[in-house]
């Protein structure tokens, strides 16, 4: 964000107004409002009393505007708007409906100008150019918070779409969203809804009430309970939950009533159905019904709360579930002092955490950050600069890892590494981990290091001896796969390379505890799946479509599909024959 303009109103573009309650009434709040909305890019707050409100009044706006004088109020904006890739430009095609903005150009402005100003928009989905004479003498442009379908040829029209940046999450059950309505659909169903708030820039999330009616709001709201209802939200396209985990013979669900349910071993309770036996089938993790993300690692497995708190359970030895005891636990325990979680990740002795905001002690200043990462348990890292503090959890206080927006962990050779995606597209780990040493495959340093080679990095996954991310291209289909770390067993590298045959992965997944069972999963940007076993034999799996997430387990994966559904499939031994099957074909877990 901008330094705060006082005295400054940004004009035009408003979408939302903010009346702040009693004891919130100040710029820092308005400010805050419009960082964390990804369509906002810039905002207005007005002094107590000027607009009719007893206390103060904010104004986000979808574009960075103009600023003027003005002596009730105080503004900012975003040094960097989040940007969305642009189709490529239709000519002779208007695309229909859902017009937020329109302005008349001047002549020798063209529709590269007019696509530029829906690039720069939040809440624009698709543009229309239209030349001069059809609408007046001079150019107009119209900006539309949908991307729509393009018409029939329009012979003095230039048209185009954003490939949107936010994803809609899978509905929720018995629950409704409440505030800031804009738009009723009748006669609609839960997909219906889904994919009219997917389809346009405006909405933020939605409802379906008992009479088939969908609301589309501008915001995502908190949720309540309601029921018969169903609801679900926009979030980050490129961050996503997961709510679908692996840990090295179990798997773990988030289903939509918030409850988990898991399969696999249970020999140290990290089904958390309060049993040390085994299912193959899936049981329901006691005493959860608010889960928002999960987790699972060898032995156990902990999940964030929609509160922002974290349980876990399962194993304990190394005070991995993080709630001060080393007594293993068959169901879910509160972790201490952990709140504001957005994400947790665990590995073999430890599990980390990252909060939205903490505030962190970094070279003697304390400040409040966002992204920041808080671990508990066994994570050996001896040298002095990024000694354990405790078993507790603690938060990182180290300038290289705030501001991250995801976290993948593991634990090789009784060492640990903590790889995080930050905001700005890099990728840093911490530990004993291949990215932050020399090539010798044992003897890897203990540092924080910036991974080489990644600057729009938009998914990390990591197992124990290989780390992978997937580097954003010009399109979704020319997204590409990195790893690094033992590829397999003649090779260890320091810098990623790209894995041939994974080309198009939005959501990643690695598996692997020795050389030769690393195995990297991605679903792609069709919803397909493909594998790549530690950097050879590449397959597709059969049978997968409409994915959206995919999670490894050491023998095995499956795969979320699109509206709750989840598949698993069996890992065959790699054959040295190429043309050898490599996989069976994926069943549909029975919940």
């Amino acid at each position: 964000m901008s330094t705060t303009e006082e005295n400054t109103d940004r004009l035009g573009l408003e979408y939302l107004h903010i009346i702040q309650d009693q004891g919130q009434d100040d710029a820092t709040v308005c400010k805050a409002s419009c960082k964390n909305d990804p369509r906002c890019n810039s905002w207005t707050y007005v002094d107590p009393g000027v607009q009719n409100a007893t206390y103060g009044l904010c104004w986000l706006k979808s574009a960075k505007n103009i600023g003027t004088t003005c002596s009730f109020c105080t503004s900012g904006y975003k040094l960097t708007p989040t940007k969305s890739e642009m189709s490529l430009s239709e000519t002779d095609r208007d695309r229909f409906g859902h017009e937020f903005f329109q302005t008349q150009f001047m002549n020798g402005e063209t529709e590269s100008d007019c696509e530029a100003l829906c690039q720069k928009n939040g809440l624009c989905g698709s543009w229309t150019f239209v030349e001069a004479g059809l609408q007046g003498p001079y150019p107009r442009c119209w900006l539309k918070s949908a991307g729509n379908e393009s018409t029939e040829t329009c012979d003095m029209c230039t048209a185009g779409k954003k490939v949107p940046n936010l994803i809609a999450t899978p509905p929720v059950a018995n629950t409704l969203r409440i505030g800031h309505p804009y738009n009723t659909i009748n006669n609609s169903s839960e997909n219906a809804c889904l994919l009219a708030c997917q389809n346009d820039n405006k909405c933020m999330s939605w409802n379906l009430n008992t009479n088939n009616q969908c609301t589309l709001n501008i915001t995502v709201n908190e949720s309540q309970i309601s029921q018969g209802d169903s609801s679900g939200y926009k979030v980050e396209k490129r961050i996503l939950n997961t709510r679908l985990a692996a840990g090295e013979n179990h798997t773990c669900f988030v289903q939509k009533d918030n409850t988990i349910k898991c399969w696999g071993d249970n020999d140290a309770g990290q089904l958390g159905n309060n049993t040390t036996t085994d299912s193959t089938i899936p049981v329901s993790v006691n005493n959860l019904n608010n889960a928002y993300q999960v987790a699972a690692s060898k032995n156990h497995s902990c999940a964030v709360l929609r509160d922002g708190t974290v349980s876990c359970w399962g194993k304990n030895a190394n005070k991995q579930l993080g709630n001060g005891t080393s007594t293993d636990s068959l169901t879910p325990v509160a972790v201490n002092t952990v709140s504001n979680a957005i994400q947790v990740a665990t590995a073999d002795k430890f599990s980390c955490a990252l909060l939205g905001s903490a505030e962190v002690t970094i070279d003697n200043i304390t400040t409040t950050e966002t992204g920041v990462i808080n671990c508990w348990g066994a994570f050996p890292i001896p040298n002095n600069r990024n000694s354990w503090p405790s078993a507790d959890p603690s938060n990182m206080a180290y300038a290289e890892l705030v501001n991250v927006k995801k976290i993948a962990i593991g634990s090789a050779l009784s060492n640990g590494h903590i790889c995080a995606l930050k905001q700005s597209g890099t990728v840093t780990c911490l530990g004993k981990t291949a990215a932050a040493g020399p090539t010798d495959p044992i003897n890897f340093r203990n540092n924080i290091a910036t991974v080489s080679g990644l600057t729009n990095a938009i998914d990390i996954a990591t197992s124990d001896l290989v780390s992978c991310a997937i580097e954003a291209g010009q399109s979704s289909q020319s997204n590409t796969v990195n790893c690094w770390g033992y590829i397999d067993s003649s090779n260890v590298l320091t810098s990623p390379i790209v894995m041939a045959g994974l080309d198009g992965a939005v959501r990643l997944s690695v598996s692997g505890n020795n050389q030769n069972s690393n195995r990297v999963c991605a679903t792609l940007y069709d919803g397909t799946i493909k594998c790549s076993a530690y950097g050879k034999g590449d397959y597709s799996v059969a049978g997968a479509s409409n994915d959206v997430d995919v999670a490894n387990t050491l023998n095995g994966a499956c795969a979320l599909q699109s509206f709750n559904d989840v598949q698993c499939w069996d890992e065959l031994p790699v054959s040295t024959d190429p043309t050898a099957p490599k996989t069976t074909s994926p069943v549909k877990v029975i919940f």
